[in-house]
């Protein structure tokens, strides 16, 4: 019985300090003020619809809905995106990018 009660004792600590990397949760706001930075650096702010992000665990997700004609040419589209993560990573951030057109965004939200 006392072993018993010592594992569930350990389970119980172990679930604790797993939950907060386990749930999604909001970014902080220096990395979400940090994405929305580069992310309008690299996309401008006419072509940038929308930033949505949630944290999961220690890194961040973010999706960056922009003007669809920018997927008219892939090229010019990964470049701006190489931007974004070069300056992300700049800043040693862990940020997950998807990209879509702001019509695919509106709907997937």
């Amino acid at each position: 019985l006392i072993v018993a009660a010592l594992m569930t004792r350990g389970a119980l600590r172990m679930i604790a300090r797993a939950l907060p990397d386990l749930l999604d949760a909001p970014p902080h706001a220096a990395t979400a003020a940090e994405v929305r930075r580069a992310a309008t650096a690299a996309f401008g702010p006419h072509a940038l619809v929308s930033v949505r992000m949630r944290r999961s665990g220690r890194r961040t997700f973010a999706q960056v809905a922009v003007d669809g004609a920018l997927f008219a040419d892939t090229a010019a589209l990964a470049e701006r995106a190489a931007l974004m993560q070069a300056a992300l990573g700049e800043h040693a951030l862990d940020v997950g990018v998807v990209l879509a057109p702001a019509q695919e965004a509106a709907s997937a939200g």
